[in-house]
């Protein structure tokens, strides 16, 4: 009877784990400073805004991108004294720092070489093959070509999409260093980043969920709880004999 008590408790830790280990895989977006880069462990410590710290899991699906142009850019060039904007995983270790496994991540040497805007668009308009992106401050207009590069966040580093997902309300991080001398001011972005492609209440989260947590859980309940009925089982037909 005591290990039959004995094997219940243990699997009753076990489901009481099970929230934490099939955490939400969903991305976090997280904004601070590059302190340290270890490229043989393929780690990169970094100081959130909010002055915590933290430790990024790089794996070879990890993207990095310039903030001044959108290009791609290699683990090796990325150092010290960088500022950035990440996208990790919200599933994080209890270590002190907490680790966190990192989809992408926009870094800038400095805030003269930052040209990856942060844009919230107010109103969508299509004008002569371009689409109008008119942001919620009213004081800048992005004309979407054919030749501006249109992405979203995918399971594993970017993903094609078009201008026209793009719809009111919409968050999107978008590349480019000319503004012309009008009001409001006119721009052409090389590239756009959506991180939701409207401001709904059914629109997804930002950024999207790269996973399904409540999947995960059910499955692990599910074996948990055959552990429990078999153990419990054998412990006491052994007994019976």
């Amino acid at each position: 009877m005591k290990r039959i008590m004995i094997f219940v408790l243990t699997a009753l830790l076990l489901l009481s784990a099970v929230p934490a280990m099939a955490a939400s895989t969903s991305l976090v977006r997280a904004e601070g400073e590059i302190t340290a880069v270890d490229t043989a462990a393929n780690q990169i410590a970094v100081t959130l805004d909010d002055g915590s710290e933290m430790v990024f899991n790089v794996s070879s699906s990890t993207l990095f991108l310039s903030a001044q142009d959108g290009n791609s850019l290699s683990l090796g060039s990325i150092k010290a004294g960088m500022t950035f904007t990440a996208f990790h995983s919200a599933a994080t270790t209890r270590s002190l720092p907490p680790q966190s496994a990192l989809h992408t991540m926009i870094v800038a040497e400095s805030s003269d070489k930052d040209f990856a805007h942060d844009f919230t668009v107010q109103s969508v308009t299509e004008n002569n093959g371009t689409i109008d992106l008119l942001n919620t401050s009213g004081d800048t207009i992005l004309h979407v070509s054919s030749s501006t590069s249109v992405y979203t966040l995918g399971q594993s580093g970017l993903a094609g999409a078009k201008a026209s997902d793009i719809k009111a309300g919409a968050q999107i991080i978008a590349w480019y260093d000319v503004v012309a001398m009008s009001y409001p001011g006119q721009a052409n972005p090389s590239k756009i980043l959506i991180l939701s492609a409207s401001g709904t209440s059914s629109d997804p989260s930002i950024p999207p969920k790269t996973g399904d947590a409540v999947s995960d859980t059910f499955a692990f309940c599910i074996i948990a709880l055959s552990l429990v009925t078999l153990g419990a089982w054998v412990l006491r037909t052994r007994k019976e004999k």
